[in-house]
């Protein structure tokens, strides 16, 4: 790829995503990668006790099939590409 700002833009874009997931609601963190993480936080801790939190590991199943099925053509095109 000669312009490496687009795939530079999207991981700042990335990284801002992941830094405010904690506040995002619930069905906003399955829309991208960077926010799954805070799906499968095993704990917290808002003061000084440990809280266990639920794991959402039905939606991070399908946002791993979701993302495999899209990254495969995509990959695929860019080995194709005349270079």
């Amino acid at each position: 790829m000669e312009n490496q700002l687009g795939p530079l833009a999207l991981g700042l874009i990335g990284i801002l995503l992941s830094v405010f997931a904690p506040v995002m609601p619930l069905w906003a963190r399955y829309l991208s990668p960077w926010t799954a993480y805070g799906l499968i936080v095993p704990a917290d801790s808002p003061g000084r006790t440990l809280v266990d939190l639920d794991t959402h590991l039905v939606g991070l199943t399908v946002l791993t099939g979701v993302g495999s099925t899209l990254f495969a053509p995509v990959t695929t095109r860019f080995d194709h590409q005349g270079g």
